[in-house]
């Protein structure tokens, strides 16, 4: 005989029924609550084993789980979601930001979000290292619970956590008050709830975009100073200053000269002088003309 959440007792053939549809049901003395639970195992022979039979078969044992083990592709994963409904889907494997692994290959961050949007699926727990930013996106985009780690983690504590979390499931309790029972102040794991994601999720996407744009600015920074494509930035344009300058102190002797000359009340014929200045004036047009070409500029 099993018992509905109120404590009614309602027969063995509705119970049955309700594994199909309901997100959970208990069994015996109402005491227990099983979870329909999807749990992906995969073995990955390219990477080192992860040693989590005992949170494995803790699963199993106090929930209604389908387990995919051994050789996992995503054709699997596909098939097994439309063949049943699931309040969980459990990940027990590597992973990183972009996806998690299965036996030989990714599995992605969109597939993931329309794994996540199956009408009863609840919650993901993604077992797995360094599996916040995809969580988030999960998440965010399937309005669902989240359980997942912001490093690198320990075989043995991932295993305890996975095992204990699974027995508090086992309560009337939401995931909430269930990762906070098993969670330390210090874990490596986070939470994620269906409305607070939404922010967390928006807030990622934002920092993701101003990093994109930081990143652009500094690019369109270094080519104005450093120079882009062959068009010269300042650094060019300060040393073609510099060669100017020295071409034009070139002539400062002769000023001088004439300077002195003039101080001196030596008698300079007219047309010397003006002839001076003639070459000076045409040496130093020559000058600017010789610099606006080298920029393009006639």
């Amino acid at each position: 005989m099993c018992y509905n959440a109120d404590g009614r007792q309602h027969s063995t053939d509705d119970a049955d029924a309700s594994r199909n549809r309901l997100a959970f049901f208990y069994v015996d003395d109402g005491t227990i609550m099983q979870r329909k639970i999807l749990l992906i195992a995969p073995d990955i022979p390219s990477l080192p084993r992860l040693r989590a039979d005992a949170e494995v078969s803790t699963i199993q044992r106090n929930h209604d789980t389908r387990l995919l083990s051994g050789v996992v592709r995503s054709e699997d994963v596909t098939a097994a979601i439309t063949e049943d409904d699931y309040q969980i889907i459990w990940f027990v494997t590597h992973g990183a930001a972009d996806g998690v692994r299965l036996t030989d290959e990714n599995l992605s961050v969109e597939a993931l979000i329309q794994y996540a949007k199956s009408d009863t699926v609840e919650a993901v727990i993604f077992n797995t290292c360094e599996s916040e930013p995809l969580a988030l996106h999960v998440s965010g985009e399937a309005a669902v619970n989240v359980i997942c780690t912001i490093a690198l983690v320990d075989n043995s504590d991932a295993v305890r956590l996975g095992s204990l979390l699974a027995v508090k499931l086992t309560e009337d309790i939401d995931y909430r008050d269930a990762y906070d029972a098993v969670s330390s102040g210090s874990s490596l794991y986070r939470f994620y709830g269906i409305h607070s994601t939404r922010s967390a999720y928006r807030n990622t996407v934002s920092s993701i975009g101003a990093s994109i744009s930081l990143e652009d600015d500094v690019k369109e920074l270094k080519a104005a100073v450093f120079g882009h494509y062959g068009v010269g930035g300042l650094v060019q344009e300060t040393a073609k200053i510099k060669d100017n300058l020295a071409e034009l102190l070139k002539f400062k002797p002769l000023l001088i000269s004439i300077e002195a000359m003039q101080k001196s009340n030596t008698s300079i014929p007219v047309y010397v002088f003006y002839g001076v200045l003639v070459l000076v004036a045409l040496s130093i047009a020559a000058l600017f003309i010789i610099i606006a070409l080298g920029r393009g500029g006639v």
